[in-house]
């Protein structure tokens, strides 16, 4: 795989996700006035979904690691276009801050993995067995939170 080829394969995807994140972010004012809303509640739409990222992200590694990247990835994709297609579509400001929130529950296994599996290198037939991975993994991510 060319260098060209791996920067695209990260950087796309990973750009695709920060704008999700951090793109609304200027568009604050106009939602503020499209919902009636104070600078403090449209804010949340921000805050739901960083808050979201960080509760998901710790797992985004280990569910990869278990279910595989490639699966991961592309069901993190998948289940993205949902919130985003809602938030589109949302009636309310409750309603957007919930859409913005589960969209931040899918954010974390596009980015990290994929950073993750175009930076190691694999070595073939050095994974430990799948009875050995799932315990250890769940012992980083307990430890994450602590």
């Amino acid at each position: 795989m060319n260098q060209s080829f791996r920067r695209a394969a990260v950087g796309i995807p990973g750009f695709c996700a920060f704008f999700n994140l951090y793109g609304p972010q200027s568009l604050l004012p106009s939602l503020a006035r499209e919902f009636d809303a104070s600078p403090a509640q449209i804010s949340l739409t921000v805050t739901a979904t960083t808050l979201a990222i960080a509760i998901s992200a710790p797992f985004a590694g280990t569910v990869a690691d278990v279910l595989g990247r490639k699966r991961v990835i592309a069901a993190a994709m998948v289940v993205a276009t949902i919130p985003l297609i809602m938030i589109a579509l949302a009636p309310s400001l409750h309603a957007l801050v919930f859409w913005r929130f589960v969209l931040g529950l899918a954010l974390p296994p596009i980015f990290t993995v994929v950073v993750v599996s175009f930076t190691r290198k694999p070595v073939i037939g050095t994974a430990p067995p799948l009875t050995k991975r799932i315990p250890a993994a769940l012992r980083v991510t307990v430890v994450a939170f602590l």
